[in-house]
């Protein structure tokens, strides 16, 4: 968890750029469209002989870029991506986190979550939007959709050094409670994941996920979908919860998520080696909401429309909150 967020964070200068500056075949993506050279530090102190020198590991580096640009803007293959990845000696296998989460001592609501975001960004109702929902983004939204959107952001590394909004309000005073401090650790721990339900109202990970992170009984929170994005927290002395759940009518085809997940991997890697899938599903998860909701816009928006309208498909939180 840490590692990400110890390489990540909006350089100054760029605080004020819009993806359509940057990429108008991309207009919904963030930082990511941006060059962020990669430092070769972390090559030579983890990575295998031979190693390039400065000016060679810059074209390097800026080749990496210019693939993944070029991949995202749909003018090359995935696979364009293996050779400068091998280059940079960042492709090696990801394995699965062996930490356990702790469980929260009680669930978050969407809504708590969204407040941290907007209190610390102001701007939030205009990044979050775009950043999570993808297309979704341009048409009228139910206050859920929207407020799911700056939930997933609060998450995300947004505030300089590198901190996420969600954490920002636990170094002032007065700081929260035992509670609050603790159940903001606990959601913060768990990456978010892809899920559909099986027959016995277990939920089913879509991709690859350490054992421990999946629910061994139905979960709580979220509302009548097939399937779901989000972070299943385990409780002290209830059942695991769903927090940031965004209700989907089902998900893509599981190598869409997967593909797009990679490719991120990859190109944090560049700052850290060590990275894991599962770091960047807990710093970055919009770029797995925006993928389910990119895939879907392209193939059936008015279903998720349709789903979205309907109140019964969002969370309902049956505990009271953290105090």
């Amino acid at each position: 968890m840490a590692r990400l967020h110890a390489v990540w964070g909006p350089p100054k200068a760029r605080e004020s750029a819009w993806p359509t500056t940057v990429s108008a075949a991309c207009p919904y993506a963030g930082d990511e469209l941006l060059y962020d050279p990669a430092p070769l530090s972390d090559l030579t102190a983890r990575g295998t002989p031979p190693f390039p020198d400065a000016a060679a590991h810059a074209r390097l580096d800026q080749h990496f870029h210019d693939t993944y640009t070029a991949i995202l803007e749909g003018r090359a293959p995935w696979s364009a991506i293996d050779g400068p990845a091998a280059a940079l000696q960042v492709d090696t296998p990801s394995t699965l986190d062996r930490r356990w989460p702790k469980p929260a001592w009680a669930p978050l609501a969407d809504g708590e979550l969204a407040d941290q975001a907007e209190d610390w960004i102001p701007d939030m109702g205009q990044l979050a939007p775009p950043r999570v929902l993808g297309p979704f983004s341009d048409h009228a939204l139910p206050m859920q959709a929207r407020r799911l959107a700056f939930a997933v952001m609060s998450f995300s590394p947004l505030l300089p050094p590198r901190i996420r909004p969600l954490v920002r309000g636990m170094r002032n005073r007065p700081r929260p409670s035992n509670e609050r401090r603790q159940a903001i650790t606990a959601v913060v721990q768990v990456p978010a994941m892809a899920w559909r339900q099986d027959t016995d109202g277990l939920l089913e990970a879509a991709l690859p996920l350490g054992p421990h992170f999946h629910p061994e009984a139905p979960v709580a929170g979220p509302g009548r979908a097939p399937a779901w994005i989000g972070r299943a927290v385990p409780t002290r002395e209830g059942p695991t919860w769903l927090a940031t759940a965004l209700p989907l009518p089902g998900l893509p085809p599981v190598e869409v998520l997967a593909r797009r997940v990679r490719l991120e991997v990859l190109r944090l890697r560049r700052h850290e080696r060590r990275l894991s899938q599962e770091d960047l599903l807990r710093d970055r998860s919009e770029v797995l909401y925006r993928t389910a909701c990119e895939w879907w816009y392209e193939h059936d928006p008015d279903a998720v429309l349709a789903l979205w309208q309907d109140a019964s498909s969002w969370p309902d939180w049956p505990w009271p909150p953290v105090p």
